[in-house]
């Protein structure tokens, strides 16, 4: 893939910003002949914004993200680790003009729309592709130089994907305004995009993009690449995007925004702004998920994904 398909491959809009008629449509692209259709007989009845607010909306259609904060484990300890709303985590100034490396430790799939697969046992199998893309702040006053980076994983419905600590930026080099993400997750429902998703399986992307502090010619390509092809898979009929979110790590004692600290992030999609209280909610190492302090089952009712901030070289 050149810079001529990613300059020519329109931004495909996200599932949650369709309206009723593009939703449904998509819906039945994706073989989803009953959500399409549930989708449709509401809009006849009462309309869009009145039928989505009488009936329980499904998990991929929220827009709003919560993010949720909890810093890295103690060595030897066993115990749940705290959860807090990001807006009264104090950033590490140190973190500044340092490198940091960011993994992907949790991708959870409470729902995604359609299905690659038949329902098996009443869950969908969705193949997912998470792109991040970021600013590498080069030293020396020379210009950043834009990175990204996608590889796909499967889930199913209401189970997390088998990735615990995928490395995505290695050495991301932090700039005087700190550090600032945009990430995406992509159902592919596609089986004719299987060959193209087998171009991320390259080594280049398994170890994650090993940044420097210098200038790396190959990083122009690897990015156009993982650009290039989020952008066409997005676009293709059967399959769309269902999270997409900035987010802005700085030092700035800012309770709107988000701190440049190291630890996990926890970015989950939601109806509102105000749905999850995350002092209910704790992280339980044992069993490696988010669960509920008062029963230590349930977890989190929606399609989330947690990844985590370290600094370079020093695994803290």
């Amino acid at each position: 893939m050149n810079g001529d398909v990613v300059a020519a491959t329109s931004e495909a809009k996200p599932i949650y910003d369709m309206d009723a008629y593009e939703l449904a449509e998509k819906l039945r692209q994706m073989g989803d002949d009953a959500a399409a259709a549930e989708i449709e007989a509401g809009q006849e009845q009462e309309g869009l914004e009145g039928f989505f607010d009488k009936r329980p909306r499904r998990p991929y259609l929220f827009r709003t993200h919560q993010i949720g904060y909890m810093p890295l484990r103690e060595a030897g300890s066993e115990a749940p680790l705290p959860i807090r709303a990001i807006g009264v985590v104090d950033p590490d100034p140190g973190l500044l003009h340092q490198r940091i490396d960011i993994h992907l430790d949790r991708l959870h799939v409470q729902e995604y729309p359609g299905s690659l697969l038949s329902h098996i046992g009443g869950h969908s199998e969705h193949h997912i592709m998470v792109s991040f893309t970021a600013s590498n702040q080069l030293p020396a006053g020379a210009n950043p130089e834009p990175v990204a980076f996608a590889q796909t994983y499967v889930a199913y419905d209401g189970d997390e994907a088998g990735v615990i600590g995928y490395p995505i930026f290695v050495g991301l080099n932090v700039g005087e305004t700190g550090a600032a993400f945009q990430i995406k997750t992509v159902n592919v429902k596609n089986s004719e995009d299987e060959a193209m998703l087998k171009v991320l399986d390259a080594d280049e992307f398994k170890s994650g993009l090993n940044l420097l502090t210098t200038a790396q010619p190959a990083l122009v390509p690897l990015t156009k690449l993982a650009v290039g092809t989020t952008r066409l898979l997005a676009g293709r009929s059967k399959n769309v995007t269902v999270q997409e979110f900035y987010l802005g790590l700085d030092t700035k004692l800012a309770a709107a925004g988000g701190p440049l600290v190291t630890g996990n992030f926890i970015v989950a999609q939601v109806p509102s702004p105000t749905e999850i209280d995350w002092s209910i909610y704790h992280y339980d190492p044992r069993i490696g998920t988010v669960v509920l302090k008062e029963d230590g089952k349930r977890g989190l009712p929606y399609n989330y994904l947690i990844f985590r901030v370290t600094r370079h070289g020093s695994g803290v």
